[in-house]
């Protein structure tokens, strides 16, 4: 955490003053700004990601956040770069401490946001490399290295098949309750998924009658809809981390030693759209904020050209 630092209004530069938005927010120091910034935030994943982020960077720069200036950011930078980290990974630390002083600039307590002049790495689009063969993912719902007991292969079975058909994150597949899986009012053969995802947007996804028929099969006779479908110990879901384990050494025995449990959420949305399924439902079912987004699965798979359909 920051250390509280005062800030009164009155102590910005007068020509900074003149430039500074009003004051929309009542906090007086760095730590209150934090705070403020951090609970806006819903995911517990980036939560976690983002106090880390700014833990890091504060170690390499204990200044107050009205001190820092371009040169610190950029110093911060050149730091990941040399330390040798992917691009994807400074700009995801970086991202942190650029929305936290753009977060203080926009609400008045900060005079101008020096974060928008420090560019960030470009994105690398290797997307393709984690797109899985369909004949993988199989192999991976069978991998040795599910379970040591019967109960536990047919949970993290069951956890690498639901992320797979139904394109979840992680996080919200370890939170899914048994009320939160109904019979299809259509097609009592195949489910109905509510899950909240980013954003705290609530969506339902259409689970697959193979998949819906293995989860009514491990659901516990005396299971209650309060129940987690997941459950760890002590009546508890299963952690993020052990969920992490269990995806990670799934990979690990089907030859896949660098995936992680994302991979499967882009496989389910390439295998859906190659197969013909529409561009809105995937990107519906995957919870996305716009087409636009879903619609880099369009451009991993170039098995089949547009130009294949014309008459000549």
């Amino acid at each position: 955490m920051l250390a509280t630092t005062e800030h009164p209004r009155s102590a910005v530069a007068p020509a900074a003053a003149l430039a500074s938005p009003p004051m929309l927010t009542d906090c007086r120091s760095d730590q209150q700004l934090y705070a403020l910034w951090i609970a806006r935030f819903r995911s517990p994943g980036t939560i976690r990601a983002y106090m880390a982020d700014w833990r890091t960077f504060r170690a390499f720069c204990p200044l107050p956040l009205h001190d820092l200036r371009v040169d610190h950011l950029q110093a911060y930078l050149g730091h990941l770069e040399e330390r040798g980290l992917r691009p994807d990974s400074i700009r995801r630390r970086l991202s942190a401490v650029k929305s936290l002083i753009s977060f203080g600039a926009k609400t008045g307590y900060l005079p101008i946001n020096v974060g928008t002049l420090v560019k960030s790495p470009d994105r690398i689009n290797n997307l393709r490399e984690r797109i899985l063969p369909a004949e993988t993912v199989v192999r991976l719902c069978w991998a040795d290295a599910l379970g040591r007991s019967p109960h536990h292969r047919a949970r993290n079975s069951l956890l690498l098949r639901v992320l797979y058909t139904c394109g979840l994150r992680l996080q919200e597949a370890l939170r899914l309750r048994w009320r939160d899986i109904q019979p299809h009012g259509k097609d009592p053969s195949k489910g109905i998924l509510s899950t909240i995802g980013k954003r705290s947007k609530l969506r339902h996804v259409v689970v697959k009658s193979t998949t819906f028929a293995r989860l009514m099969a491990f659901r516990p006779a005396d299971a209650t809809p309060d129940d987690w479908v997941f459950p760890g110990r002590g009546g508890a879901p299963l952690s993020n981390v052990s969920g992490w384990r269990i995806i990670k050494a799934a990979m690990a025995a089907g030859g896949v030693p660098d995936g992680s449990p994302h991979w499967l959420r882009h496989s389910f949305a390439t295998h859906a759209l190659d197969a013909g399924a529409d561009l809105r439902q995937v990107s519906a079912d995957l919870g996305h904020s716009s087409l636009a987004v879903t619609g880099i699965y369009l451009h991993v798979s170039p098995d089949r050209g547009a130009g294949e359909v014309l008459a000549v």
